[in-house]
């Protein structure tokens, strides 16, 4: 048997029956003996634009292509690298594969591949993996299979309840209630308050991280609302993939801690006469 992982020459002579050899054979052919599988690539990471995010992120892509990342391997008699995804865990169907092919050549450029940007992808969660293979047919896969998440939709619209618009109240410390929304991938209700109408500044942000929660007392941080102030209030929401939505209705909150001025009794009014 021929030794493994060797690269093989062999030609041919031919011979008459006086013992007198031919010329050599012009072309002297390889045979290249591989045992060893090729190593197993690692993902790394996922490109949306110019922003790297780690495996399991969720992925505003609207406008922009989603690049998946792995580390090249070392392998001489390097086949292809095989892209799959699919929207099960354990890939029983693919959805889509692609093959970054060598040609077959050992030096190709293709070993050093170690990108790809599927087409297409809609919503929804996506695993990914890469197999490495040799020109013998040797595979090896990547040890984990990840995933990310696709979500360019925005969340639902998060309708401010009380305080009312325009109340007026001495309370300093008011709860903020709000209507709750439906979100798979909920991330945060932000509530903003402004002492100017176009929330520029902002004077305080809260997150609540509960998509059921539906109030806040602003005391929670330890913060008392400056009396006397027309506050500006809002609600926004958001997904894991950052997408917002926000209130359409901003609401004002006024704190009046002063009681009015004392009136003075004048006189009394008879007819034409005062008294």
């Amino acid at each position: 048997n021929l030794t493994p992982d060797v690269n093989w020459s062999w030609r041919v002579f031919a011979y008459d029956t006086a013992g007198n050899p031919s010329n050599v054979s012009i072309i002297n052919f390889s045979y290249i003996t591989d045992s060893i599988a090729p190593s197993s690539p690692a993902l790394e990471n996922i490109t949306v634009g110019s922003t790297n995010y780690p495996n399991g992120s969720f992925l505003n892509a609207s406008f922009l292509t989603v690049v998946l990342n792995w580390s090249t391997i070392t392998e001489v008699n390097f086949g292809n690298y095989t892209i799959r995804l699919a929207d099960i865990n354990n890939f029983t169907y693919v959805n889509q594969s692609y093959n970054l092919s060598s040609g077959y050549s050992s030096n190709s450029s293709a070993r050093q591949d170690s990108n790809f940007t599927p087409l297409n992808l809609p919503n929804g969660t996506w695993y990914w993996m890469v197999n490495a293979s040799d020109q013998v047919g040797r595979l090896n896969t990547t040890q984990n299979v990840t995933n990310f998440v696709i979500d360019t939709i925005l969340p639902g619209e998060p309708v401010p309840n009380t305080p009312v618009t325009t109340q007026v109240s001495s309370s300093l410390i008011p709860t903020f209630d709000w209507a709750t929304i439906t979100e798979l991938n909920f991330d945060n209700y932000t509530i903003e308050i402004s002492s100017v109408r176009n929330f520029s500044p902002i004077n305080y942000t809260w997150n609540v991280t509960g998509r059921t929660d539906s109030n806040i007392t602003v005391n929670v941080a330890g913060v008392n609302l400056t009396p006397d102030v027309n506050w500006s209030w809002r609600v926004r929401s958001y997904d894991k993939a950052h997408n917002a939505n926000e209130s359409v209705a901003n609401f004002s909150y006024i704190t009046d801690s002063i009681a009015p001025s004392s009136p003075a009794l004048e006189n009394i009014t008879v007819g034409s006469t005062n008294y």
